[in-house]
């Protein structure tokens, strides 16, 4: 595959869960941070549905989508994409050509 730039027109946002812990307790005091490195790549992205569900008490929706942005190494599922100010979590990564872009399939909840 052939990854054409204007083809990479929306920005999104990488984040990181910064590690920081109680040195008491141990508890997890980290928070989402901004990637120190190209925090806001340009990427293709396309949309792969989404999934309802619903019970008695409980009603959640998910949409997945799909980020193309040029080969980065530092990216991995332990991370975040921000669009359209939407977190989605990463749930797959695949190089695209020879490290030529990567692919990044990730999913957003929501509950009403």
């Amino acid at each position: 595959m052939n990854l054409q730039a204007g083809r990479l027109n929306r920005r999104i946002s990488l984040w990181r869960r910064d590690p920081a812990r109680d040195a008491a307790t141990g508890e997890d005091l980290g928070d989402w941070i901004p990637f120190t490195t190209d925090a806001r790549p340009w990427a293709a992205v396309t949309s792969l549905g989404g999934l309802e569900a619903s019970g008695v008490e409980v009603r959640a929706a998910a949409t997945t989508k799909e980020f193309v942005v040029w080969w980065r190494a530092d990216v991995t599922v332990q991370d975040r994409v921000i669009y359209e100010d939407r977190a989605y979590d990463i749930v797959a990564l695949e190089e695209v050509g020879d490290r030529e872009g990567l692919r990044i399939r990730a999913t957003a909840r929501a509950e009403t």
